[in-house]
C-alpha cells in the first residue's frame, strides 16, 4: 500500500499518536527505529502497522522480508510525508503502529518498582531499560508521564516490551503490593553499601525534583540511599534506580 498525502486517515492518525490525547483515544501508541522495529518483529510483539520511507523500501533488503508477516499492513509513503510523520530529528526510515498492550494493576510477580510522580520521559524509559535487564518485570506508575509516548519508548531500547506496566490509582496499587514491602530511595536512607533488600519488595523512586510524595512516604517501610561524594548533590533518578536495582538483585 502507498500513501502520498497527509491528509490520508491513516497519516493523520499517525499525527494524533504522537500525543498522549491521541494514544488514548486510539489506544495504539509508535514505535521508531530499525532496531526496535526488527526486535518486535523478532519477538512476535503484535504490530499493526509498520509505515517505510521509499529511501527504505528501495535500501534496506529486509524490507521484502517483511511481506512474510501477512497480518501487518506494510505502507510506503515519499521522504518528506515520512519526515512528517516522524517523532526523530534524524528518521531511520521506519516506524511501526503497536496496541498499546493491558496496564491494569495486578500483585507483582516477584521484586517491583512503584514510579511516584516522575515527569521526564527519558527517565521513565531508561528506567525501563534497567528494569529489564535486571529482570524487575512489574512496574507501578502513579501520576507518571505517559509511558508510551515516543521518548519514553525509544529510550526503553524496546524493553517497554519485556515488562508489565501497573497504571491506575494509588489505592488500587496499595491493594495489589498488600503482601510486598515497599523500601523509598531517600538521601536520608541507610547507606546502600551495607544494606540488603527484603526478599520481596518494591523499589520506590520519587520525583525528580521533588522526591518521594507524602502520599507515598507513609507506605514506605524504610528507605536506603546510594553514597555518593560530598560535591554531589544527588543522582539522576534513573541513574539511582539502576544501582538500586542491580543491588535488588544481589
Amino acid at each position: 500500500m502507498r500513501i502520498t498525502s497527509k491528509q490520508n486517515a491513516i497519516m493523520q492518525k499517525i499525527i494524533a499518536l504522537q500525543s498522549k490525547k491521541g494514544r488514548r483515544a486510539y489506544k495504539q501508541y509508535l514505535l521508531e527505529g530499525k532496531k526496535q522495529v526488527r526486535e518486535a518483529l523478532n519477538y512476535n510483539i503484535q504490530i499493526l502497522q509498520i509505515i517505510v520511507s521509499d529511501c527504505f523500501a528501495e535500501k534496506e533488503s529486509y524490507l521484502y522480508l517483511l511481506q512474510n508477516y501477512k497480518d501487518i499492513q506494510i505502507i510506503e509513503v515519499p521522504e518528506t510525508l515520512f519526515a512528517h510523520i516522524s517523532t526523530n530529528k534524524s528518521p531511520q526510515g521506519i516506524l511501526a503502529v503497536l496496541p498499546i498492550p493491558e496496564t491494569t494493576i495486578k500483585s507483582p510477580q516477584s521484586n517491583a518498582i512503584l514510579l511516584d510522580e516522575i515527569q521526564d520521559c527519558g527517565n521513565i524509559g531508561t528506567i525501563l531499560r534497567s528494569a529489564n535487564a535486571f529482570g524487575i518485570q512489574d512496574i507501578y506508575l502513579k501520576n507518571c508521564a505517559d509511558p508510551f509516548s515516543p521518548k519514553t519508548v525509544q529510550a526503553s531500547m524496546s524493553s517497554i516490551f519485556f515488562v508489565r506496566l501497573h497504571i491506575g490509582g494509588f489505592s488500587e496499587m496499595l491493594d495489589a503490593l498488600e503482601n510486598t514491602i515497599m523500601i523509598g530511595a531517600d538521601l536520608a536512607g541507610k547507606n546502600l553499601q551495607n544494606y540488603h533488600f527484603p526478599e520481596k519488595c518494591c523499589l520506590v523512586l520519587g520525583n525528580e525534583g521533588n522526591g518521594i510524595s507524602q502520599e507515598v512516604q507513609q507506605y514506605c517501610f524504610e528507605y536506603v540511599t546510594i553514597p555518593i561524594h560530598k560535591q554531589a548533590e544527588s543522582l539522576n533518578v534513573a541513574v539511582a534506580a539502576s544501582i538500586l536495582m542491580f543491588s535488588m538483585q544481589k
